[in-house]
């Protein structure tokens, strides 16, 4: 995790002029997506959506080694179309809380 969390509209901002870094991103045969980026403010991290939908942060990662394995852990669940998962939010800003996808 990154060492200082910034407010959600500055984290937008710097996203834009400059992306995170993406390591996959895969689309499954069953609508959903799997995202992992290092984010400037909290480094690795998976998020998933149903097509269409909200993205949900799901795991944050410490090395890139863990956000490969736990990008294909996201795919391997996602496989199993879930209808709810834990949105990580942002730590100081939005608290974690289940979401719908």
């Amino acid at each position: 995790m990154g060492d200082q969390v910034q407010h959600p509209l500055i984290t937008s901002i710097q996203n834009l002029i400059n992306p995170p870094e993406q390591l996959d991103k895969t689309w499954t045969y069953n609508g959903y997506i799997v995202s992992t980026v290092r984010t400037p403010d909290m480094g690795w991290e998976t998020a998933i959506c149903k097509e269409g939908g909200r993205w949900a942060p799901v795991e944050r990662y410490g090395s890139r080694e863990e956000a490969e394995a736990g990008h294909q852990r996201w795919v391997d669940a996602a496989h199993c179309s879930p209808t709810t998962v834990t949105d990580l939010g942002l730590p100081g800003h939005v608290e974690p809380r289940e979401v719908e996808l």
